[in-house]
């Protein structure tokens, strides 16, 4: 077994600056991102947010989608993100 660095990271401002510092963590110091939004609101900036970290050379990964109490209503900005590089992994499949 190999241990490594990474972290559920909620949504903040200045989120890529934080990854490119260290400040926030990626997975192994990869270009992976565990991203977990708010939980009952969904973010105004939400594709504007994913397409920053895509465009900054990351991938991030949706974090627990299954607590999003809004996901269903933003369904489809949501499989917008994952077209465009969003990771939802298998949790997606849970909605």
């Amino acid at each position: 077994m190999q241990l490594v660095t990474g972290a559920d990271v909620h949504m903040a401002p200045n989120f890529v600056a934080g990854l490119k510092s260290g400040e926030l963590l990626t997975l192994a110091d990869s270009r992976y991102v565990l991203v977990e939004p708010p939980h009952h609101v969904a973010p105004p900036q939400l594709e504007d947010f994913f397409f920053t970290l895509v465009t900054a050379g990351y991938v991030p990964i949706l974090t627990h989608p299954e607590r999003l109490s809004w996901i269903r209503s933003r369904y489809d900005t949501i499989k917008k993100l994952i077209q465009t590089g969003l990771d939802a992994g298998r949790g997606a499949n849970c909605v």
